[in-house]
């Protein structure tokens, strides 16, 4: 069977995949900022922390639609802390909004 643009299941599985793309694509622009900040570069993800400067490590990543959530360890000296942050992007992949609040980490 060869489907073609306009067979449902076609159009169905297009949808699927674009927005699939969006979402790997938003998780990578999300990543990039984690890498940004560990290079000292302003990111939104250090602000929490001005003046001193995080070390970043990626717990988790989830993206829904054109939101990313990151859940992240930051390390700060000898404090360490669970960041959690959320983005939201725009169809072009431009930041158009966040979200960053520093949590201590559990003693354990």
């Amino acid at each position: 069977m060869r489907l073609i643009l306009t067979d449902p299941l076609s159009e169905t599985l297009h949808s699927f995949l674009a927005r699939h793309t969006v979402q790997e694509r938003n998780k990578e622009l999300a990543l990039a900022l984690v890498e940004s900040a560990n290079r000292g570069d302003p990111c939104p993800l250090t602000a929490p922390f001005a003046p001193a400067r995080p070390l970043l490590a990626c717990d988790s990543v989830l993206a829904d639609g054109d939101h990313v959530a990151l859940r992240l360890t930051a390390t700060t000296g000898a404090a360490v802390w669970c960041l959690l942050a959320e983005f939201r992007f725009d169809g072009e992949g431009r930041l158009v909004e966040h979200h960053a609040a520093p949590l201590p980490a559990a003693a354990g």
